[in-house]
């Protein structure tokens, strides 16, 4: 790159230039005179071959301008104008470079907001410290959930394809019907170094429910594993009705190398992708599916992955069977969650699916019960078993409203697993919580996340006194000195305490940690969190 000193005026004049029809295109005013704005693009690459970084943006302007028309419509970020700024030093103000690698790695332990935010003020404070932020903003950029998003991701990419190479993970919006099809592949080309991938098929604009996977998807969809050498992690999500054409052969035969070398695969849509991904993975240590008309499909890949740690069910998709069929093929399961059961039948036998199960997971630390599954007495005593693996997280959604379930046996399966629990959630239709239950819960020091709730919320039970008749203020209270990890505790709870404005204070240092349990947690119980009558 040239610096300031040697650089003439016509040089900036030229860099400007390109800037300008760059902002131009975001604002629709360029695209009846595309193609004199590329010759005119292209005279001034060549016209100033001392200036490598003006050379840089003509290219990667062209190759927007090349692209498919609806790229045109998007949005460039005004800070891109601060680029052609010629660096004046790569030294980061004020610290060593090795302090301000220690501040980076504090920053990564932030929420994903804050984090994203910080690091781009980083990139734009000082060329110095724009050398040592980049790289680590490119790791794990922010989700591209627009077009327009993707448009100038997509310019980035070819202006910098050295920083590209460091991308390790990727969340796109692909929209209904493969709009934006070779956007996304054109992006995956350029960012092969890609470990964990995502794909939202949904559309923010229109306001439609159903979409068709057509070949031109199915082809888009290969090309986007085979740009993708070193894939891990791949999700497909589906918030539509999807319809396909028959396109399982081409992407089995295509895709098989990609599914074989997986270690976490979601799939939560329809099943396109669920019979030829099913076929081939082997090394699977982590799934999450929600899928239909696959009876059997939990015994195959317990079967095909015998490393498999955690299973996440989001919907009622699978019947009692499917579930013990698993526990009799995933010893090594440390991690199970699912909504619920498809129960044709009684929902008795529903009830026995998890006493049954549970002795075949010896390595079980998290549990995650929602609501469509009812916790019964049984379950209960399954879970306060001696024999039974000691939890670190528990979520029960549904506990059942009978007479059966009593205080006593909520206070035994907290006991059992006092000595390991960090999150813990218990949902009721009756409100059964009381001193006892609080006294018990102190016991578990390394406690992070305590949610009691009466649910659902009626009328009237915004009162603490209603959804916690049998508790003092004092037993509130005492879990703060109990347990001095805890950062979250109900708001209702809160609100009973005689000292709220330390819980509250603890709850502000929890939304800034890095706490993936948290984030799953606020994504569930976001109205709840958020929820308070004050």
């Amino acid at each position: 790159m040239a610096s300031s000193s040697d650089s003439s005026p016509s040089d900036d004049v030229d860099t400007k230039t390109i800037f300008s029809y760059l902002f131009q295109v975001a604002y629709n005013e360029v695209i009846p005179q595309q193609a004199q704005h590329t010759a005119r693009l292209r005279v001034i690459a060549q016209r100033i071959p001392r200036d490598d970084h003006a050379v840089s943006l003509a290219n990667a302007a062209l190759s927007i301008y090349d692209g498919p028309d609806e790229w045109l419509s998007a949005e460039l970020p005004a800070h891109y104008g601060a680029a052609a700024v010629r660096d004046r030093s790569l030294k980061p103000p004020g610290l060593l470079p090795e302090l301000w690698l220690t501040i980076l790695d504090h920053v990564l332990d932030w929420d994903p907001v804050s984090r994203h935010t910080t690091l781009l003020s980083l990139c734009l404070s000082s060329p110095g410290l724009r050398s040592l932020a980049q790289p680590v903003l490119w790791k794990n950029p922010r989700d591209l959930d627009t077009i327009q998003r993707q448009l100038r991701f997509r310019y980035a990419v070819a202006l910098r394809p050295d920083i590209a190479a460091t991308v390790k993970k990727l969340s796109l919006l692909w929209n209904l019907y493969g709009v934006n099809n070779d956007l996304i592949v054109s992006i995956l080309r350029g960012c092969s170094g890609v470990k964990s991938l995502s794909l939202q098929r949904v559309s923010r604009d229109l306001p439609v429910s159903d979409d068709w996977f057509s070949h031109h998807d199915a082809e888009a969809f290969c090309q986007m594993c085979e740009s993708l050498p070193r894939l891990r992690s791949l999700c497909f999500r589906s918030g539509t009705d999807l319809g396909w054409c028959d396109t399982g052969e081409e992407i089995e035969r295509r895709c098989a190398t990609t599914f074989a070398s997986l270690d976490h695969l979601t799939l939560e849509g329809r099943e396109w992708l669920t019979g030829p991904s099913l076929k081939h993975i082997s090394r699977l240590t982590s799934i999450s599916i929600d899928t239909d008309g696959h009876h059997g499909a939990l015994e195959q890949i317990a079967k095909r992955c015998p490393q498999l740690q955690e299973v996440s069910i989001p919907s009622p998709a699978f019947c009692p069977e499917d579930i013990i069929d698993l526990s009799h093929f995933s010893p090594n399961l440390r991690r199970l969650a699912f909504c619920g059961l498809w129960i044709e039948e009684s929902p008795n036998i529903s009830a026995s699916v998890l006493p049954r199960v549970l002795p075949h997971w010896p390595l079980l630390e998290k549990l995650d019960i929602g609501i469509f599954y009812q916790t019964t007495s049984s379950c209960l005593q399954a879970l306060a078993s001696p024999s039974m693996a000691s939890l670190r997280y528990l979520a029960l959604n549904h506990i059942d409203r009978s007479s059966d379930v009593t205080e006593q046996l909520i206070v035994a399966v907290i006991r059992r697993h006092a000595s390991t629990l960090t999150f813990l959630s218990l949902n009721y239709f009756s409100a059964l919580y009381t001193d006892e239950v609080l006294s018990v819960c102190a016991s578990a020091s390394r406690l992070k996340i305590l949610h009691l709730l009466k649910w659902p919320r009626r009328p009237g039970d915004d009162a603490p006194s209603v959804q916690y008749p049998g508790v003092d203020a004092a037993a509130i209270d005492s879990l703060l000195d109990a347990c001095p990890k805890l950062l979250y505790i109900s708001n209702l709870l809160r609100r009973r305490s005689a000292t709220p404005e330390r819980w509250l204070a603890r709850k502000r240092i929890l939304e800034q940690l890095k706490y993936p349990e948290w984030e799953n947690f606020y994504r569930e119980y976001q109205d709840e969190v958020d929820y308070d009558p004050e």
